[in-house]
This record gives structure tokens, C-alpha cells and sequence, in this order.
């Protein structure tokens, strides 16, 4: 045996250094609950709608559609508990917000 081999212990993270797999599987079981956790908060009725639609974009990465007949709002208004009219409100909403930026 080596002298200086680590031993199984220290390996196995008994001498304070964490098994780098298991760090690994940590860290994949943290993203995948705060995931889930934004997954549900998509639909909270806790939320408004601007700032569930917000965290659908964040999750999907993608941003709301500009047209009402896109095939995302529906799946959106699904996705977030909306009904399709409040998606297509929060499209106008931002149409407007997007015109007083601009200074039209």
C-alpha cells in the first residue's frame, strides 16, 4: 500500500471531504426541487398573473408570444391557471407598457 494514498475513509468523506458524487447528486436534487418548486408557483393563485407568466418564461426560456393566436397562449394560460383571456390581457398589457417606453 502507499504511504501516501488516500485511505477508504477519506474517500468516503469521514475525514471532512464530501464524496464528490454525492455532491453532485446534491446539487442535482436541490435544482430539480427548486424546479418543482417554480413549476407550482406558475399556477399559485397567490401570484398575478404578470408574475406567474414571468416565471412560465423563466422556465421555459422563453418570452410570452406577441400574437393572441400564437399556440403558446394556450398552453400558457394551462401551464400558469389562467384562463387564455388573462394571458391575452398580460400581451396587451405589455403592448401598452411597451409603447409608453418607447414614446409612442
Amino acid at each position: 500500500m502507499l504511504r501516501n494514498a488516500p485511505d477508504r475513509d477519506s474517500l468516503n468523506g469521514l475525514d471532512g471531504f464530501a464524496d464528490p458524487r454525492a455532491a453532485v447528486l446534491r446539487a442535482a436534487q436541490e435544482r430539480a426541487a427548486l424546479r418543482h418548486s417554480q413549476i407550482e408557483a406558475q399556477a399559485s393563485p397567490t401570484l398575478t398573473a404578470q408574475q406567474r407568466i414571468q416565471l412560465w418564461e423563466n422556465l421555459h426560456a422563453l418570452r410570452l408570444p406577441v400574437s393572441p393566436q400564437h399556440k403558446l397562449v394556450r398552453l400558457i394560460a394551462t401551464h400558469t391557471s389562467l384562463s387564455v383571456a388573462e394571458v391575452v390581457q398580460e400581451q396587451h398589457r405589455r403592448a401598452g407598457a411597451d409603447k409608453v417606453q418607447s414614446g409612442s
